[in-house]
């Protein structure tokens, strides 16, 4: 269903095993994962979502997909490009890959995705509901703080150099501790 001015909205399913290698989105894109599980990837950075979690991918992020042994079922929100314009002068929503998961932003999804499927809402409604679910991401987002400098650096790390066999002292030479 499109929204004018605000989204293009979808339920989706993949199937079990589905792989899609390295591609972008013309547009931003919000999952919202209905069933299943997926694991994202941008560069070296994995996110696994599951039942609940939103996913943001901003537009012309390259990235691959992986959906696991039950196949997914998932809204997806493909934002449209005044709405984008809007939301990235009020933060960073769009700006930045990755997921999170909030009671307060599953519910109006939730809500959306089953008056997408079964027809029970009409476009202002899910307007309201879209509008809702992408405040409670935003300012969840706005209330995560990055991880400390040091956090970031043993990760990085560990992702790095695991096979070559880290020792807990390097890491907390390299924090400074």
């Amino acid at each position: 269903m499109k929204l004018p001015n605000l989204a293009d909205l979808q339920v989706v399913s993949y199937a079990r095993g589905k792989y899609i290698d390295w591609h972008c989105h013309e547009q931003p894109i919000i999952v919202f994962m209905l069933a299943g599980y997926a694991r994202e990837r941008v560069g070296r950075h994995d996110a696994i979502l599951r039942p609940f979690d939103v996913g943001v991918k901003p537009a012309g992020i390259a990235h691959t997909d992986h959906f696991w042994d039950h196949g997914v079922r998932a809204l997806r929100i493909g934002v449209d490009e005044s709405l984008a314009m809007e939301l990235n002068q009020a933060g960073t929503l769009l700006q930045r890959w990755g997921c999170n998961a909030s009671a307060r932003q599953w519910r109006s999804f939730m809500a959306l995705a089953v008056a997408l499927e079964h027809g029970v809402a009409g476009p202002s409604e899910m307007a309201d509901l879209l509008c809702d679910g992408l405040a409670a991401v935003r300012s969840e987002s706005a209330l995560a703080s990055s991880p400390p400098r040091w956090l970031r650096d043993a990760r990085e790390a560990l992702t790095d150099e695991w096979h070559q066999g880290l020792r807990l002292s390097g890491l907390a030479q390299r924090a400074g501790v």
